[in-house]
């Protein structure tokens, strides 16, 4: 072996070590070090390819890896599982989260936060998306676990290049405080000036770049992931570049559109009345070509029913004008009976909401059915599946009411806390009296 080889071993051994717990240095600083005490000794150092491949053959639990880009838009390589004997303050290791507010740097400003087992750092983007200013929120734990949120939104490390890195030294912490503040946020997919609004699965913005002042409309996805991948060269990331335009989602030239708007304007009150609900659907698409598909429904249903002279009791009603409406009323009764008899809009009668609401049987307990469906919510949603239960009691009218099953009658408003309840009450009041209800015990899972 030469001596510049020689030199090189006896530096890995005596400078760097493998690390128990996932520390990362760059190998910017590593390879600097080490070329540092090259000139030092008076021995020329060798290549930077030779130099990782001799540590990663001395040192098998080092990784080599990418973490993203630096200020002058270049790729930084780091080792994963390194720590040196260096001597610089740079290698110290974390050990309470006031460490990491000493390292943080001048443009992030702290969250304030009532507990101490977590510490928030906020940086602006410089961009508002509805009126609303987009924040980053990097946040770390005692456990030196960490994470980033853009708006509400949790990144996934990978897209940053630092899976796998924990805040355990002020290596790893100063390098999560570099990418984050350099995660370019997606800006979704540029609305064509011939598109009407996005599908479903879709949703418009309107990004303003408050620093050079620049507006645009732009589509992104549901599952955008939030920043771009610091290897694309677009400012949108590869959930929402895939996004297609349909003809469904086009509408003709200004003219042409104001040109068709007058010409159904212009037709008769019978011929009106006599389009068609594919027809109706394109007139209040062409004079609304912003509103979404539930709107122009809702529009269609107004027309039909208001120029009807049949009994209300004819109206027939699509499934998501009646969810929107049994909304409305589950929130507040006294507010939709107002709506409704105030003749402004046609709108579903109370007894066909309470229809709706009371087709699903309610029992007391904990029902699978509602399991199933609060863990498809929270893991369409991505929200965390840990939470807590609160109880919450509600104060009732005591009040009977008799309820159709079919071909059976069931009477509501007896106390019922289940079967088993049951049995135990009367094994140990020796009597099957039963009494009316006064409030109601719900668990209530945040």
């Amino acid at each position: 072996m030469d001596a510049p080889k020689n030199h090189l071993v006896q530096w890995i051994q005596s400078n760097t070590a493998e690390a128990s717990w996932q520390f990362c240095l760059t190998k910017e600083e590593v390879y600097g070090a080490y070329a540092r005490r090259c000139e030092q000794d008076g021995i020329q150092a060798v290549n930077r390819n030779e130099f990782s491949k001799m540590l990663i053959k001395l040192l098998p639990a080092v990784q080599s890896g990418r973490a993203g880009i630096s200020a002058n838009g270049k790729r930084i390589s780091i080792f994963k599982n390194i720590q040196t004997v260096v001597n610089t303050p740079k290698q110290t290791t974390v050990s309470c989260l006031a460490d990491i507010v000493k390292l943080s740097p001048p443009q992030f400003f702290i969250i304030p936060r009532k507990d101490d087992q977590e510490v928030q750092f906020g940086l602006m983007s410089g961009m508002k998306v509805n009126g609303f200013e987009i924040f980053k929120k990097l946040c770390f734990t005692q456990d030196h676990a960490w994470s980033l949120h853009v708006g509400d939104m949790e990144i996934c490390p990978d897209n940053l290049g630092l899976h796998g890195i924990t805040a355990c030294d002020n290596n790893a912490v100063t390098l999560i405080f570099n990418i984050d503040s350099k995660a370019r946020l997606c800006s979704g997919k540029t609305v064509p000036a011939n598109i009407v609004h996005g599908s479903i699965k879709r949703r418009i913005d309107t990004w303003v770049n408050t620093v050079d002042n620049v507006t645009k409309q732009s589509v992104r996805r549901k599952s955008c992931e939030g920043i771009v991948q610091f290897s694309s060269t677009s400012d949108t990331c590869s959930h929402c570049m895939n996004i297609r335009f349909t003809d469904k989602d086009s509408i003709p030239s200004a003219t042409a559109s104001q040109d068709e708007a007058k010409s159904y304007l212009t037709l008769s009150d019978d011929a009106i009345k006599n389009l068609d609900e594919k027809s109706l659907n394109e007139l209040f698409l062409k004079l609304f070509p912003l509103a979404s598909a539930d709107t122009i429904t809702f529009l269609r249903l107004q027309q039909k029913f208001m120029s009807s002279t049949k009994h209300p009791r004819s109206h027939r009603w699509e499934s998501g004008i009646i969810q929107q409406m049994l909304s409305l009323w589950c929130r507040s009764p006294k507010a939709y009976q107002q709506l409704r008899s105030s003749n402004i809009v046609v709108l579903p009668s109370e007894s066909v909401l309470r229809m709706y609401k009371n087709c699903m049987e309610q029992q007391p307990g904990i029902h699978n059915i509602s399991c199933q469906w609060m863990y498809s919510e929270a893991k369409a949603r991505g929200c965390d599946m840990t939470g807590g239960i609160v109880l919450d009691e509600v104060k009732i009218q005591e009040d009977l009411s008799l309820e159709m099953r079919g071909a059976n009658i069931q009477i509501t408003g007896m106390v019922n806390m289940g079967p088993l309840a049951d049995s135990m009450r009367i094994l140990n009041t020796h009597s099957r009296d039963v009494t009316l209800a006064t409030h109601i015990l719900q668990f209530i899972f945040l």
